[in-house]
């Protein structure tokens, strides 16, 4: 099974966007990407999929744990100052992801709803992950030579809970700038700002993520992404060279890991934390039908709502601290 996995490697066409410039990391990921692929050509042709699953699985573990290992040895030996962080998230993707689906798999048989549920979470946290996070290490994204963000009023209106009208202007061209960056650094899409004001307007068939994030002093904010279904497909395609046609679980837990992951940078650029007990992780999260949204949908109950387009798409960031 080894043997046959280490092959897969020629099967993908690689972006080299996706490099930090370190081999023994690069050539990990795209290894790891490889799997996703192969994994996603089988269930998509009906080919011993229960087999093949359980095999990719205990692999994909196995070599994930390796290559965190080596990456985290790397980042402490050029003494990375985001190191605490990374692990972070690479521990939350050992010990909680992966078994968590792991049991899914289990408990369904390998049914193909589950098997489509791992190659999204997959796909979406390796992008995300490789793409804005680990970039950072070596430089190929460095947040404070890339923006004038101005941070120090972000941090004084989370601080005292409210803003001025000009403070406000000035966080949503904040918020603006950090999310065209983000959008920039994952898909390489140029974006423009539509509506500053976004109104819930109907701008296309669409899937609608709401995520609560809360720190340890209790301060909760939260999220509302509705994006667009044809610049999920086409960017969700892009990233392992397949043509997606239909919005389906793999394609949806694909679009919701992103989702957290380019918030979590466009948090990193605005800076919305000074020490751990500010450190924001998810408290809950899940996907809206249109209806709900279409009914329920206040535009005045959020503090920021920011529509985008892109050549691909077009898509909604609203934001509210609670």
């Amino acid at each position: 099974m080894v043997d046959n996995m280490d092959n897969m490697i020629n099967n993908i066409v690689w972006d080299e966007r996706y490099d930090i410039g370190v081999k023994k990391i690069d050539s990990a990921h795209r290894r790891l990407f490889s799997i996703v692929r192969k994994l996603y050509e089988i269930v998509d042709n009906k080919q011993n999929v229960q087999h093949f699953c359980y095999e990719a699985v205990k692999y994909l573990n196995n070599y994930v744990m390796t290559h965190f290992v080596e990456e985290e040895a790397y980042m402490r030996s050029i003494k990375y100052k985001g190191y605490e962080e990374h692990k972070f998230r690479h521990d939350k993707m050992a010990t909680d992801i992966i078994p968590e689906i792991e049991k899914e798999l289990e408990e369904t048989s390998y049914s193909e709803e589950a098997v489509n549920h791992f190659i999204g979470v997959c796909l979406g946290w390796l992008t995300g992950h490789t793409m804005l996070e680990d970039r950072e290490i070596t430089g190929k994204i460095d947040r404070k030579k890339d923006t004038d963000i101005n941070t120090s009023v972000n941090n004084l209106v989370m601080a005292k809970g409210k803003a001025t009208d000009e403070e406000m202007e000035i966080i949503i061209d904040n918020l603006d700038k950090a999310v065209s960056l983000v959008i920039k650094e994952l898909f390489n899409l140029e974006i423009k700002t539509a509506n500053r004001h976004y109104n819930g307007e109907y701008f296309g068939k669409s899937v609608y993520y709401r995520v609560t994030y809360k720190n340890k002093k209790g301060k909760r904010i939260k999220i509302l992404m509705v994006i667009e279904e044809k610049l999920i497909l086409k960017t969700v395609g892009k990233i392992i060279d397949v043509k997606f046609d239909i919005i389906d679980k793999s394609i949806l837990s694909a679009a919701t890991q992103i989702s957290n992951h380019i918030i979590d940078s466009v948090g990193k650029y605005l800076r919305l934390k000074n020490s751990k007990n500010e450190q924001y992780v998810i408290e809950r999260s899940t996907l809206l039908d249109a209806e709900y949204f279409k009914d329920k949908f206040v535009a005045s109950y959020f503090d920021f709502r920011i529509l985008f387009n892109t050549e691909e798409g077009s898509f909604a960031f609203c934001a509210k601290q609670i």
